[in-house]
């Protein structure tokens, strides 16, 4: 999937269908644990944060009309248990409700548009409203525009009930429940394959053991805030934003590899028992040293938490880890990163939250936000060839930010980058002096070899 922005998402002018799932108050939901990360997401937004949704959009080269967005809306609640959930609100809750999904309706809304422009705001109106977690019903919605062309087609949550790897899955099984015509709320007739249940995912990890307070693994958290002074990392080069300011977040793109240097990325990775991942690691670290950044470098990196048969299972199923990197008064290398982000992945397993309260001081926030960099090899997702066959992309809420965060995304097309950063003139010099120097270390890093090879 191609990586897009809120504030330039193209739509087309046309017929603009918006779904809405209205709860049966009379319904009996279930009791059920929430995973850490969705506790920690219901407590950000008690706070009067904005809502922080995912979406996944793509081109289907015929029409739909409400009838057709009822019956996918229909299907995908039945079949992935992630959406069938919905958070209480309550700061410090550590519980969510499971819903029946046969007792919604799904009430669509249609109106003509003028422009893309007018679409695209009423789109994302609608979006803000309906994908925000309540305590009735999931906070996920489908959206139709339809044209004399076809159809774009938009899969939208808020990040409570799903990730990334989410959208590809979700737009996979919709063109699959579209292509059958059956109508809710009768019996899923679509042979698809089996789904796993994040439902029961969230209450094995609610119900794991505590971490021991001697286990090695806590120690990659300890090194990283010795390093950092007790608090999570954040970028180095100049934001253009103080302590305590925040600003209107901005996202800056870049294809940073073509299909033919990704692969000779992957080749020079192989010689030096590092991923492409790893690489685009250590060009990243080395972009920022050019640029005036350290020698040390802590950074955070998400990691998936998929186990076997989790595969096509729709949920928010990432953790993060701590890595630390050394440049030893030269280059970054690809293969001391290599080791770094292998020995920051063995904590992948440690609750984030046992870990926090396990350190030997009080955490320091320096900022809201944390810097990270996401690696993503979109290939390896089931559904990606159809999200390919949709030009699929992916869009995700606005949201004031202080800090940087990168994503990296590997298609068919090479490597894709976005960089979400705080909306100054000085984080904008900075992120475009980054890309440049990011495409270069990149373009230089696929002639590499280790010495003797």
């Amino acid at each position: 999937m191609r990586l897009a922005s809120a504030e330039d998402w193209a739509l087309p002018a046309g017929r603009l269908h918006l779904l809405e799932v209205v709860p049966d108050t009379a319904a009996r939901p279930t009791r059920v644990p929430l995973s850490l990360n969705q506790r920690n997401h219901l407590a950000a937004l008690s706070g009067g944060g904005a809502s922080v949704w995912l979406a996944g959009a793509g081109h289907l080269p015929h029409r739909l009309d409400a009838a057709d967005l009822q019956r996918a809306a229909a299907g995908l609640a039945r079949r992935h248990s992630a959406l069938q959930m919905s958070g209480t609100g309550d700061p410090g809750a550590s519980h969510g409700w499971r819903h029946p999904p046969e007792s919604w309706t799904y009430r669509v809304t249609s109106r003509d548009t003028t422009g893309g422009e007018q679409a695209r705001r009423l789109l994302r109106a609608h979006l803000d409203r309906v994908c925000r977690p309540r305590p009735d019903a999931p906070a996920f919605t489908l959206a139709a525009v339809t044209h004399p062309g076809g159809t774009t087609l938009v899969i939208a949550a808020d990040h409570f009930h799903l990730d990334a790897v989410s959208l590809p899955l979700l737009l996979d099984d919709a063109v699959a429940l579209l292509a059958h015509p059956t109508p809710p709320p009768g019996p899923a007739t679509v042979d698809l394959p089996e789904a796993g249940c994040f439902v029961t995912r969230a209450a094995a990890w609610a119900a794991a053991p505590r971490i021991a307070a001697d286990d090695p693994r806590l120690e990659r958290w300890y090194d990283l805030m010795d390093l950092t002074g007790d608090r999570l990392p954040t970028f180095p080069l100049d934001l253009g934003v103080g302590a305590g300011e925040t600003a209107p977040h901005r996202s800056a793109f870049a294809r940073i590899a073509d299909p033919g240097a990704t692969e000779a990325l992957t080749e020079a990775g192989r010689a030096f028992g590092a991923s492409t991942a790893a690489l685009c690691l250590t060009t990243f670290a080395n972009a920022v040293r050019r640029l005036g950044g350290p020698d040390e470098l802590p950074v955070l990196v998400p990691v998936q938490t998929r186990a076997a048969g989790d595969e096509r299972a729709v949920g928010w199923f990432t953790t993060t880890v701590p890595v630390l990197l050394h440049a030893d008064g030269g280059p970054f290398d690809p293969a001391a990163v290599a080791a770094a982000l292998a020995r920051g992945t063995t904590a992948a397993d440690l609750p984030l939250d046992q870990v926090l309260a396990s350190l030997r001081r009080p955490l320091a926030r320096a900022r809201n936000d944390v810097f990270m960099l996401s690696y993503l090899d979109y290939r390896r997702v089931p559904g990606h060839e159809t999200a390919r066959a949709l030009g699929a992309v992916q869009v995700s809420a606005p949201t004031d930010c202080d800090d940087v965060q990168v994503w990296v995304a590997r298609t068919a097309e090479g490597l894709q980058a976005r960089v979400r950063h705080p909306d100054t003139a000085a984080a904008r010099r900075t992120v475009a002096d980054l890309l440049d120097a990011w495409t270069a270390e990149l373009r230089r890093s696929t002639s590499l070899a280790p010495a003797g090879c």
